[in-house]
């Protein structure tokens, strides 16, 4: 080994090290700042595993239903509920031997931690001007960040949706397609990865193909791209066996009233709604944005992939979307780019923790809004 070569691995793990301390410095910050709020409001970290969490505790505790049973109209089922998350916290639960609660909030705060290292790599490789300490921070101090911490899928899909672009980026394509398999069954819209992984592998055989000093080799983008949908089809052959129907994670979404529509008819139907229609309807207007910013960037990937995961939840409705919107990597790194303008990043995190501070009185006290 060379001497060059010793400096560059000596300088790549003292950057590696750099980045973990610094994820987890901030993971500490986000977790210090809940735990002062639950000291001061007298909230109970028992309580916490509720709305959604409740559903995903009930498939570590007994996996998926056989029939619907749940609502007033017994029409709901946990179907909608993809495999990945639900089946780490079985995994944490039979570990640790602790409350199936328990598991879930461990669970979630784990894939958070995680999510704050991955999203500083993929910074890196897209935005290198973002400082690591902004990137962290909008990921561990975003003012939705209570969804990290409370058995939601947020911070499980903003990891693999991190690790598959960080290693679509770099072209390990296969690497990249074992992700996107995995992302697949965290939720629906993790699905949207194979859209732009398809736009990345298409450009990248047209330039191979167009310089013939390339070696042209389809084979690893051809089978990362088969890769990305099989954890989808494979949670549709289990339901198709366990229920008859491989798309009961879709037709269940009619237990919550929810339906596709026209997107921009949704957010039509906000601004004409009361105050807390507006703010949904504005956030997911504002949302937008960030695909054409990131074409202006010409990340072409990181857009097709945002807007899809904008507009699609948004056809069936703008309940939940600031959660769908602030756990995306793409409208992350945006809000990173502008939070480089220090006094904006000042501002950011003001309103963050004050917005924090809201949601979690709210998630205590019972308030839908917060789904």
């Amino acid at each position: 080994m060379n001497v060059l070569s010793l400096k560059k691995r000596i300088l790549l793990a003292d950057e590696k090290y750099a980045l973990i301390a610094i994820a987890a410095g901030f993971f500490i910050l986000n977790q210090a700042l809940e735990l002062l709020i639950m000291k001061f409001s007298g909230f109970r970290y028992t309580d916490m595993c509720t709305w959604d969490c409740g559903w995903y505790r009930g498939i570590v505790e007994g996996g998926y239903d056989l029939e619907p049973h749940a609502h007033e109209r017994m029409d709901a089922a946990n179907w909608a509920f993809f495999p990945v998350f639900p089946l780490f916290a079985r995994f944490v639960y039979t570990v640790f031997d602790v409350s199936h609660s328990y598991a879930l909030l461990i669970s979630s705060r784990f894939f958070f931690l995680l999510s704050i290292i991955y999203f500083m790599k993929l910074s890196k490789v897209y935005f290198p001007a973002i400082p690591l300490t902004v990137a962290a921070s909008v990921v561990a101090l975003n003012p939705f960040a209570i969804y990290g911490n409370v058995g939601y899928t947020e911070s499980c899909f903003l990891f693999f949706t991190s690790a598959f672009f960080y290693n679509l980026k770099q072209e390990r394509f296969v690497l990249a397609g074992v992700v996107g398999g995995i992302l697949s069954a965290v939720r629906l819209a993790g699905n949207f990865a194979l859209i732009a992984y398809l736009y990345v592998a298409i450009r990248k055989l047209i330039e191979d193909w167009r310089h013939a000093e390339r070696r042209f080799r389809p084979e690893p983008l051809v089978l990362g791209g088969m890769l990305i949908p099989l954890g989808l089809s494979l949670y549709m052959f289990f339901l198709y066996r366990h229920t008859g129907d491989a798309f009961a994670f879709s037709h269940i979404q009619r237990a919550w009233d929810r339906s596709p529509g026209n997107p921009f008819a949704r957010i039509g139907d906000g601004l004409s709604g009361d105050a807390y229609g507006k703010y949904l309807a504005l956030m997911s207007a504002a949302a937008l944005i960030v695909p054409a910013f990131l074409l202006y960037k010409r990340h072409v990937e990181l857009a097709i992939f945002s807007v899809l995961c904008t507009l699609i939840p948004l056809s069936t409705g703008l309940w939940s979307m600031p959660r769908y919107i602030f756990w995306q990597a793409p409208v992350l790194l945006t809000v990173a780019c502008a939070c480089t303008n220090r006094k904006i990043w000042i501002l950011f995190l003001i309103g963050s923790v004050i917005m924090q501070l809201a949601i979690y009185t709210a998630w205590f006290t019972g308030r839908g809004w917060v789904i």
